[in-house]
């Protein structure tokens, strides 16, 4: 098992400050008045319709397993690619423009963060993980290029203790857990392993003020798709487009140290191991 998750960051603020006020000494970022509900509150697919709407999020996540270039994106996805005596749903779907046949399937699991009086507080329930394993491994089945189970972890962090608002998320200890909870899964060997943390870092809105973090654990093994397949992709994609739930996807380059200490993209490890244990 790997030592460490390497993972990149995202710290968006979304502010508009009219003309007239540019000339005051002191604005104010974090209003009052911008106050909005706990991400406690939302679940995995309101998180996930919340990234796939983002183009300045998607790119965190679609770019670092591999995608680029025009994207269709949906979330909830069932036909024409799920049987119909099936229940369920592909979570959140991207197809690339110039070739539908590398298209990407997720399914996410999400696991709410609690900071509490005594710590933090984390649910690892079985049957979260065992449902995973089974959309993951049923929807590889199907005949995707790829696919990913998507570990969300999401924390409303706006009474993190931590002067800087970059440490607002989860610890390392956390995430150690869930970490090893997800790895002791039986997942399907060509099912790819995605970690995204979603941090509301202050009572803002996280749809006004934020943080992504997207890690990589394990890449999905490419599927080859048949042509009948590839052919229901162009299809939904073309669909899509014509909705306007396309999105140019480009992975920003790195820049400074490997630390998140900018509110730019940054690279962060994420220890997932003691030194010297065999876990």
């Amino acid at each position: 098992m790997r030592s460490s998750v390497p993972f990149r960051f995202h710290l968006f603020r979304n502010l508009f400050v009219p003309t007239e006020r540019f000339g005051e000494p002191f604005i104010e970022m974090l209003a009052a008045g911008q106050a909005g509900p706990s991400i406690d509150k939302t679940d995995e697919m309101g998180a996930l319709r919340w990234i796939a709407s983002r183009p300045d999020l998607l790119p965190l996540l679609l770019g670092q397993i591999g995608l680029s270039g025009t994207v269709s994106v949906d979330v909830g996805v069932t036909e024409p690619f799920l049987p119909r005596y099936r229940g369920g749903d592909i979570d959140l779907l991207a197809i690339p423009e110039k070739d539908p046949r590398c298209t990407v399937a997720f399914q996410a699991k999400r696991f709410k963060v609690t900071l509490t009086g005594a710590g933090e507080q984390v649910s690892l329930e079985g049957a979260k993980i065992d449902d995973l394993v089974r959309q993951c491994n049923q929807t590889v089945q199907l005949g995707f290029h790829q696919v990913y189970g998507m570990i969300l972890v999401m924390m409303d962090g706006q009474n993190h203790p931590a002067a800087s608002i970059l440490h607002h998320g989860a610890s390392d200890l956390t995430f150690r857990r869930i970490y090893l909870f997800v790895k002791h899964a039986s997942l399907d060997w060509r099912v790819g392993i995605v970690f995204v943390e979603i941090i509301q870092p202050t009572y803002t809105n996280l749809a006004e003020f934020g943080m992504l973090a997207v890690g990589i654990d394990q890449d999905a093994h490419p599927i080859e798709q048949s042509g009948d397949f590839s052919e229901k992709a162009a299809l939904v994609a073309d669909r899509l487009r014509r909705k306007g739930k396309v999105y140019s996807i480009q992975l920003p380059p790195l820049y400074g140290a490997p630390i998140p200490v900018q509110p730019t993209e940054e690279v962060g490890l994420r220890l997932v191991r003691r030194p010297g244990s065999q876990r």
